[in-house]
């Protein structure tokens, strides 16, 4: 519910305080120790609030600073998120004031520059968003006193390398979101400020990466889960990476929209060293190469389904064998070997 404050009218005055009744609580919901106050177009932090809220939501509004004085009478707060906003920079005091403060989520701001004071005593956080904001490049180490941070965004910034540190941090950090940036190279040097984390899944997607230097993953070698899709990989730079994942903890790797139309017997040749569990090549053109293959067997594997468009591209083939492949595959459509229409099969093993 909204809560109302009691209004007191004074007419012999200057100002009728009821024109003063329109106070931040008539318009924010508070429930449960938590505060929405977002789209009201709010330029500071409402100073009326219960002082036992947990969550305060400030998003899409109309700030552009947050002054460490105004939160004094919310120290109990675990989570602040000031997303959408027009903040251009932190007050450091900030996490003074807020001690328990787990999740902070800054998302499309315009913050540029972060310092080693920024989140000094923002020791207790699992949780940093800095999505969309103007972040062209970490200088010195801004992050070092996160030791307790899980989830890491910087995606949709201007950086234009991973270097997020001069020295060994993070260790616990799990999740490291960097997609949408100006990314070119992955290099030793600059991910071995992750040697001790718990680093398992990173994104970098939708980046401009066109180089993987030998150890780049060494640091990090427990990764569990590399996304980069949207990267114009080819060929190459495929093989490149995978025998750059050699030997580590990889299990899930998306490369969907790489630009791999072609592959040889040594472009995943370097996955053979890994546990890969999950592959997701989708958006890639792969059959492009095959329109010459007229013989396919894939007997004896353990394909889950037969997809719309699984044959598309091979407008030569004439002899398939799925025998032993398809396990689940109890009917037959129509539509089961569309793909296949404008090839010239003239054999079909399904036994």
């Amino acid at each position: 519910m909204r809560q109302t404050l009691p209004c007191i009218y004074f007419w012999g005055g200057l100002l009728p305080f009821g024109m003063l009744c329109a106070s931040s609580t008539t318009k924010c919901i508070v429930s449960h120790e938590a505060a929405d106050c977002s789209h009201l177009k709010l330029t500071q932090v409402p100073d009326d609030l219960p002082t036992n809220i947990t969550v305060l939501n400030l998003t899409h509004n109309q700030l552009r600073r947050l002054p460490a004085a105004n939160f004094t009478r919310y120290s109990h707060l675990t989570t602040l998120d000031v997303g959408f906003n027009t903040i251009s920079k932190l007050e450091p005091e900030l996490c003074q004031k807020l001690p328990m403060l787990k999740v902070l989520n800054l998302q499309h701001n315009e913050l540029s520059q972060l310092s080693d004071k920024t989140f000094a005593f923002c020791t207790n956080l699992t949780e940093l968003h800095l999505m969309s904001n103007s972040i062209q490049k970490i200088k010195n180490n801004p992050f070092v006193k996160q030791k307790n941070l899980i989830t890491l965004d910087l995606s949709h910034n201007g950086l234009s390398s991973t270097k997020l540190g001069t020295q060994v941090q993070l260790e616990n950090l799990q999740e490291l979101l960097l997609s949408n940036n100006k990314i070119q190279a992955l290099k030793s040097e600059e991910l071995d400020i992750f040697a001790n984390s718990s680093l398992k899944k990173l994104e970098l997607s939708s980046n401009q990466i066109k180089e993987f230097s030998p150890g780049c993953f060494h640091a990090i070698r427990r990764l569990f889960g590399l996304f980069l899709n949207n990267v114009q990989l080819g060929p190459s730079l495929t093989e490149k990476l995978c025998l750059e994942l050699a030997n580590t903890s990889i299990r899930n790797l998306s490369l969907s929209n790489s630009q791999l139309s072609t592959t040889s017997n040594t472009t995943f040749l370097g996955l053979k060293w890994t546990n890969l569990t999950m592959l997701d090549l989708s958006y890639n053109n792969l059959n492009v190469w095959l329109k010459s293959l007229e013989h396919l067997n894939m007997e004896d594997n353990d394909i889950p389904g037969i997809k719309s468009n699984m044959f598309t591209g091979l407008i030569n083939l004439r002899y398939l064998s799925l025998s032993n492949s398809f396990t689940s595959l109890r009917t037959l459509t129509n539509e089961t070997f569309v793909s296949l229409a404008r090839s010239p099969l003239h054999t079909l093993n399904l036994t």
